[in-house]
């Protein structure tokens, strides 16, 4: 059989039965059986400039024999079974590959099927980037990999692939001095394969800046549990996520540590900056995706805002902000327009501390504004959002409305006047209708406002209050100290309306007695018109409705049988001159109940009555005894009315479809 010679690119591993690269200077061979094989390492042409000073056999369970070692060339001749490690030690220069033959003895089975072509010289290793700038890597080479950007083993290892140009983005290294690219090759980077030190001293903006680029389409950047000082804003107008692989802390006090073994940015740039803003290219355009998670910003007392969204959908934040001088974490439509405006954003937690500066006494936590004039924000939904404040809000809201909070717990430094939550008036729109399921701490709400509804205040530390004009709020309130719980008002979609017999009016020449010898009720004598009649002010849980009808209850207490015939007159007019026409004028026959049984006559009106908040309700019930119809000759005791109330529901367009049931 022919000899067979395999090519092996220095820098993969590859198993050929029985021969394995463990790296440039490396190979290891593996007798299946107990065979006589040489092995011959020729590298006379491939050794770079390299000149060997030794080589060594780690054998086991084969004989070595007929070695040969030479500058350029080894024979190792193996018999028996198991592996034969062969290291190659350079005085000067690197091996660039090895070049393998095999030479079964004769009359052997042992071959090698299809497998003697191992791509030659398809990518190599280097220790450092360092390693890779100084080395002059042949034009054949299409990949280089390190074991660490400045360091083996720092975390800034990579693949790179050949560039034919320095890449845009700017993640990329260099060979050849300088004549040759190398763009970084990985799906998902870290900042510390773009030479990212995260030493808490050097500027590492470039580095993640340049994973940001990386991104043709947005998508994660990692950031390594280090601390990384960053002096240049950060930008991306994609949906580009800074992921942190851990967060963690440990502290004595509620500012947390500035030694946090998570990842950390720290601002060291100009004051009123933002380190880091994801916004459209275009005023009008909408970004999809990315954020901010597991990282802690620091602004340093200079950073006006950690983190700000403009004009995006379905971007998330969670992580710790502190040190800010106007907000930690913002949400914004500046870039937006009338049509299409920032929505559906996510903090899914905000860790605020406002820090020690005078600075930064003023800052807000989380702040959610739309663009001043026409474009608003909707529907985001916030879950965790706590800390400490001192004069500003754990959370700021104008122009923005149906966003959901799931819990809001701020406490205010000693001597400061922050708050929890501060809803604002004004600008695109008014924040109207956002829920808050949780909240501890001040509340304050805008002049105007309306709709935003609290599920459970606990009024600890503060309490909710209201500018001139403000609506009042739908919600619960939990006493702290006391444990009360107060409720909000609500207008009812439906309701009967109980007028007891003790707020009727009886007319001339009507009594009262008592009904079964115990029920006080005005009685309306037969073979008279005899009436009682009620006023109700204006029932305050009533809105915009209508009034379908009056239940009157009456029972006798004599054992005449036959008919009543009644009239009941009703009106819901606010000014009393204009009440001697009634709106609804009915008349019905109805038979009398045995004695002592109370019966509901009902009046459901042929036109239903208009009521409009602010009426007030007037019922007048009357007995025509004297018509013919009128059979019964006992009194008839009145003993109650009911009115039945309808709403018209909201008035506002867009308040969505309900249906109010049946009695």
């Amino acid at each position: 059989m022919a000899d067979r010679t395999i090519v092996l690119a220095t820098n993969k591993r590859h198993a050929v039965r029985g021969l394995t690269v463990v790296n440039p200077q490396e190979f290891s061979a593996y007798q299946e059986d107990n065979d006589d094989l040489t092995y011959i390492v020729d590298m006379s042409s491939y050794l770079d400039g390299a000149t060997i000073s030794s080589v060594t056999r780690t054998p086991t369970g084969v004989t070595v024999s007929n070695t040969s070692n030479t500058t350029t060339r080894i024979t190792q001749r193996l018999k028996g079974f198991g592996y034969v490690d062969f290291k190659v030690t350079t005085s000067s220069g690197d091996i660039e590959e090895f070049r393998i033959t095999i030479q079964p003895r004769a009359g052997s089975a042992f071959f090698l099927p299809n497998i003697a072509s191992v791509p030659q010289n398809t990518a190599q290793l280097y220790n450092t980037v360092a390693d890779v700038n100084g080395a002059n890597i042949d034009s054949g080479i299409a990949w280089v990999r390190t074991a660490g950007y400045y360091a083996v083993g720092d975390g800034g290892g990579a693949l790179y692939k050949r560039a034919s140009s320095a890449p845009s983005h700017g993640a990329y290294i260099t060979s050849n001095a300088t004549t040759t690219y190398w763009e970084l090759a990985e799906i998902t980077p870290n900042v510390l394969q773009a030479g990212a030190k995260g030493d808490n001293s050097t500027n590492d903006a470039a580095a993640f800046q340049a994973c940001i680029n990386y991104l043709p389409n947005g998508g994660a950047v990692i950031v390594p549990a280090l601390t990384y000082a960053i002096s240049t804003a950060l930008t991306a107008n994609k949906g580009v996520l800074l992921s942190g692989d851990s967060r963690a802390d440990v502290s004595s006090n509620t500012n947390g540590s500035t030694t946090a073994a998570s990842p950390r940015i720290r601002w060291t740039g100009a004051s009123g900056s933002t380190i880091f803003t994801i916004s459209p290219a275009s005023v009008g355009d909408v970004v999809w995706g990315g954020g901010a998670e597991g990282v802690e910003w620091d602004g340093a007392a200079l950073a006006a805002t950690a983190v700000h969204f403009d004009n995006c959908k379905y971007t998330l934040f969670d992580g710790k902000v502190r040190n800010t001088t106007t907000t930690a974490v913002k949400i914004s439509s500046t870039s937006g327009s009338a049509s299409n405006f920032s929505q559906h954003n996510i903090i899914r937690s905000l860790e605020y501390v406002w820090g020690v500066a005078a600075a930064c006494e003023n800052s807000n936590g989380l702040t959610i504004v739309g663009n001043g004039s026409t474009a608003p924000g909707t529907q985001h939904t916030c879950g965790v959002i706590f800390g400490l404040v001192y004069n500003g809000s754990l959370l700021s809201i104008s122009e923005t409305d149906n966003s959901r909070f799931d819990s809001v717990h701020a406490a205010v430094q000693s001597g400061g006047s922050g708050r929890a939550i501060d809803l604002l008036a004004g600008g695109a729109q008014d924040a109207n209708h956002n829920f808050f399921q949780y909240v501890v701490g001040p509340v304050r709400q805008g002049s105007g406002l309306e709709g935003n509804t609290f599920l459970h205040y606990n009024s600890e530390g503060g309490g909710i209050t209201q500018s001139s004009g403000s609506s009042v709020w739908d919600g619960k309130l939990h006493d702290y100290g006391t444990g009360n719980i107060y409720r909000s008002h609500a207008f009812a979609l439906r309701d009967k309306i109980c007028v007891p017999s003790g707020a009727i009016i009886g007319g001339a020449s009507v009594t009262t007695g008592d009904f079964a010898a115990q029920w006080t009720g005005h009685i309306l004598a037969d073979a008279a018109t005899r009436d009682c009649s009620v006023v109700l002010p204006t029932p305050y849980h009533l809105h915009n409705g209508v009034i379908e009808g009056v239940e009157v209850l009456v029972g006798s207490d004599g054992t005449s049988a036959g008919n009543y015939r009644v009239r009941l007159r009703c009106s819901t007019k606010t000014n009393a001159t204009n009440l001697a026409t009634p709106e609804t004028d009915e008349t019905q026959t109805v038979a009398a109940e045995a004695q002592y049984v109370a019966k509901t006559i009902t009046f459901t009106f042929s036109s239903e009555l208009a009521f409009t908040r602010n009426d007030h309700i007037w019922i007048r019930f009357t007995r025509i005894g004297a018509d013919a119809a009128d059979t019964n000759t006992d009194g008839m005791y009145v003993l109650g009315f009911r009115v039945l109330y309808r709403s018209t529901g909201p008035t506002t367009a867009g308040s969505g479809t309900y249906t109010i049931p049946n009695w």
